[in-house]
């Protein structure tokens, strides 16, 4: 369940300028990490705090890629979020109930930003488009986690594990077996 400090506002209409805000409040987000004011844990615990704020909820349906953006950011911060509470408690022998129900959320939510990547590459005609694994120091995710960077967009890099996306990947040649470093190295190998 989520604290009192994330629950979400009733919705309002969505202003043009909703996604150019949404923007600039992660780029500074992103510049805070960079910087060392944040850590990886705070950085990802303040967007979920934003994605909040924004009294937005995930779009039903994407006619825009700036509606995929913001959901697979929400998506990923959700999963990360609930990754988060399950650390926690892992060891809690008296809240192993709770331990499973955020793994299943983790789960969930990882599993709707991959369905959200899949949408934003057909809405991108699979068009400048870079995608290649990325080196891990986890080496659970070495071989496993792959990048995909939309060039035209900034700052509009996804991460998956998905075997599904990167077929569909490699299907339009967009897929580079050779790993390479991710273009956001620190923050993909700093634990949280």
């Amino acid at each position: 369940m989520l604290s009192d400090e994330f629950k979400v506002k009733p919705l309002e209409p969505i202003r043009e300028d909703w996604f150019q805000n949404f923007i600039e409040r992660r780029s500074e987000l992103i510049q805070r990490y960079e910087t060392g004011e944040f850590s990886k844990r705070e950085f990802i615990l303040e967007n979920i705090n934003q994605l909040h704020q924004s009294n937005l909820q995930p779009f039903i349906r994407i006619d825009r890629i700036e509606k995929g953006i913001f959901n697979y950011q929400y998506y990923n911060g959700m999963a990360k979020y609930y990754s988060i509470l399950a650390k926690e408690i892992k060891y809690e022998k008296k809240k192993k109930r709770e331990y499973c129900r955020y793994l299943g959320l983790t789960n969930k939510y990882y599993h709707l930003k991959d369905v959200t990547i899949h949408t934003i590459l057909k809405f991108c005609d699979y068009k400048d488009i870079d995608a290649y694994y990325i080196h891990c120091k986890s080496s659970s995710l070495q071989g496993e986690l792959y990048e995909i960077h939309l060039k035209s967009q900034k700052e509009t890099i996804f991460h998956s594990k998905s075997c599904q996306i990167k077929e569909v990947l490699e299907k339009h040649n967009l897929f580079c077996e050779e790993r390479k470093a991710s273009l956001i190295e620190n923050y993909i190998n700093e634990r949280y």
